[in-house]
C-alpha cells in the first residue's frame, strides 16, 4: 500500500544554497513548499496578475495634447490673409457690434478698457469710433496683428497702447489694471484647449476694477457650432468657466453664427 509523503515547510534550503536538515522531523532530501499567499488559494489568480490587472484599470492622469494651429498668426502672410477673410465669417460682424453695444453701456468716459487677442483691431476700432472718451489696450501676440492694427487705428492713436503678449503665458496680467472692461471676442480657443479657459478667466478677474465688466465671445461646440470639442467649449461649458474662476455674476447675452457672447461682473 502506498502513502503519500508531505513534504515538511520547515526544511527549507539554507540562504546560502545546502540543505537544512538539523530542525526535528526533517530528513536529507525533504522538498520545502513554498509558502502561499492565502489569498491566492481563496481566489485562484497570482499576486502578479492581480497587480497588472490593478495597474491596467487605473485612470490615466495625463492631460491630453494641445490642440496644434493651422496657421502661424506672428507671420505677415498668415496675418493678413485672417485679415481678409475675417469678414466673410458668419456672425462675426454680428458679434462685434453687439460688444460695441455693451461696451457702451458699462463704461463711461476716462473708463480703461482691454481686449485680449486684438488682432488688427476691427473691435477696437468700433468700440474707439463709438467711446472717444475711453483709453484702450490691445493686447496680442502676434507683431504681425499690431502692425495691422496700427494702420487701422492710426486715427486714435493716442487713445490706444499696443502690448505684445500672449494670454497663454502665466505672467501675462503682470502690472496690468485695473480695467473696468475686458473684451475679447474669438480668441479664447487659441489657448488651445478648453481645459486652460477658467484660469484665464481668473487672471481676467484680478485685473479688473471692482463692479467691473468681462465681454467674452468666442466659438461653441454645441450642435450648429464647431465640431473640434478638446478646442471648443459649449455654450454651459462657457457659462460653468466663468463661474469657477470667481465671478459675482454670468449672463448669456447673445448667439451669432457659431459664436456666444457672455457677460461676467466682479463683485
Amino acid at each position: 500500500m502506498l502513502h503519500a509523503v508531505r513534504a515538511d515547510r520547515n526544511c527549507a534550503p539554507d540562504i546560502g544554497g545546502g540543505e537544512s536538515t538539523d530542525r526535528p522531523g526533517c530528513s536529507r532530501g525533504a522538498a520545502r513548499v513554498p509558502d502561499r499567499d492565502p489569498r491566492v488559494r481563496q481566489e485562484g489568480v497570482p499576486r502578479t496578475r492581480r497587480a497588472r490587472v490593478r495597474r491596467s484599470s487605473r485612470v490615466s492622469t495625463t492631460p491630453p495634447p494641445d490642440v496644434p494651429s493651422p496657421v502661424d498668426l506672428r507671420t505677415t502672410s498668415d496675418a493678413r490673409a485672417w485679415e481678409a477673410s475675417a469678414a466673410q465669417r458668419p456672425g462675426r460682424d454680428e458679434m462685434l457690434d453687439r460688444i460695441t453695444e455693451e461696451a457702451a453701456r458699462l463704461t463711461a468716459p476716462g473708463d480703461r478698457i482691454l481686449e485680449l487677442g486684438s488682432d488688427p483691431g476691427f473691435l477696437a476700432r468700433r468700440i474707439l469710433e463709438r467711446l472717444p472718451g475711453v483709453q484702450y489696450t490691445a493686447l496680442d501676440f502676434s507683431p504681425a496683428m499690431h502692425e495691422l492694427a496700427r494702420a487701422r487705428l492710426q486715427e486714435w492713436s493716442q487713445r490706444v497702447r499696443f502690448l505684445e503678449r500672449s494670454f497663454r503665458s502665466a505672467g501675462w496680467s503682470d502690472e496690468l489694471g485695473p480695467f473696468e472692461l475686458v473684451v475679447t471676442n474669438q480668441a479664447v480657443h487659441e489657448l488651445r484647449h478648453k481645459r486652460y479657459a477658467p484660469e484665464l478667466h481668473r487672471q481676467v478677474l484680478g485685473v479688473l476694477a471692482r463692479g467691473g465688466s468681462y465681454l467674452v465671445s468666442d466659438h461653441f461646440s454645441d450642435p450648429g457650432g464647431k465640431d473640434d470639442t478638446e478646442l471648443y467649449m459649449t455654450r454651459a461649458e462657457q457659462q460653468r468657466a466663468l463661474q469657477d474662476a470667481g465671478f459675482a455674476s454670468v449672463e448669456r447675452l447673445a448667439v451669432a453664427g457659431t459664436l456666444v457672447l457672455h457677460r461676467a461682473r466682479r463683485a
